[in-house]
């Protein structure tokens, strides 16, 4: 079986020529699944899709790494939406969703899009954390584990800027070209703090901006004297919650800025419990990239994240 093609979140939808060509349902599906990403400075679309017809669905795009069939037929006994992994190749999420007509289609899918499309992001993120394994930095990694007693995967590259008790901050800093031929830099940094669970109203996003604000005014301050990370205000934070460890975890996306300063770009938090040691882990990561777009550096942060145990 070969290895799933394609680049991260890529989509390849697959319908029959009809619904392709003459119902609103394509349009329906690339609108939700292509949506400006929340919490980020430039518009970027959450995926890039392809829309198949069947009859074309052959050698190149039944590899692809992420695939929705989109199945409207009167033969189907009952609508449903069906997984399948590694169907056609390694590593691919192939998400089948059945409807007898139409307008049955379009129920199902407002009814199940936000979960549809967790089994793609998931994937994505199970995806590039396998491949920083592979190429984890043991120096970067070791401080969590011996000053939280927490697990992380980072990739090589990563190295530690602060270490303490409660609070391990570890940073990657890198050049890239741009479009231009210039050289520009790309900041990426993932800290963890640990915490008693002794507030029991600690998982909303009010909460969690104010530790993560209250960490970061310490933490990571700028350059300029006085200046340092906070979360945007003039933007609500985005939110979402998934279970990570066989544990609630509460995901808050937004914009960071500096304080006094002109810095900021997208960050992504999690915050979670660890029932063996009674405390709360709040895992964050941050991109600065001014020259460039952020969508896949804040994904491979989120990745990062998850890793966390």
């Amino acid at each position: 079986m070969p290895e799933a093609s394609g680049e991260a979140f890529e989509l390849v939808v697959v319908y029959d020529r009809y619904v392709l060509n003459n119902t609103p349902v394509p349009d329906t599906v690339s609108q939700w699944f292509s949506r400006e990403i929340k919490g980020l400075p430039q518009a970027e679309s959450f995926f890039k899709i392809y829309n198949i017809d069947e009859g074309n669905f052959g050698t190149v795009f039944k590899f692809h790494r992420n695939v929705l069939l989109v199945n409207i037929d009167p033969k189907v006994s009952k609508k449903g939406i069906a997984i399948k992994e590694d169907s056609w190749a390694r590593g691919q999420m192939v998400v089948q969703m059945l409807a007898r007509n139409r307008d049955e289609f379009l129920e199902l899918f407002r009814e199940n899009k936000t979960l549809v499309e967790r089994y793609f992001v998931d994937k994505e993120m199970e995806r590039q954390a396998s491949a920083f394994a592979k190429i984890k930095s043991s120096n970067a990694v070791a401080p969590f584990k011996d000053s939280l007693d927490v697990s992380i995967v980072l990739p090589d590259g990563f190295y530690t800027v602060k270490s303490q008790k409660d609070f391990v901050f570890s940073k990657h800093v890198a050049e890239k070209s741009t479009t231009g031929g210039m050289m520009a830099k790309i900041e990426r940094g993932v800290w963890v703090h640990t915490f008693p669970y002794t507030e029991q109203g600690v998982f909303t996003v009010k909460r969690a901006v104010e530790i993560r604000d209250s960490l970061t005014a310490i933490h990571i301050p700028d350059a300029k004297e006085g200046a340092y990370m906070i979360v945007e205000p003039r933007l609500k934070p985005d939110s979402a919650s998934i279970t990570l460890n066989g544990e609630y975890c509460l995901i808050t996306k937004g914009l960071w800025r500096i304080k006094e300063g002109f810095k900021g770009g997208p960050f992504v938090n999690l915050m979670t419990y660890n029932k063996k040691t009674n405390q709360i882990i709040m895992a964050d990561g941050y991109v600065y990239a001014p020259e460039f777009n952020k969508k896949s550096y804040i994904h491979q942060i989120e990745a990062i994240l998850r890793t966390v145990n």
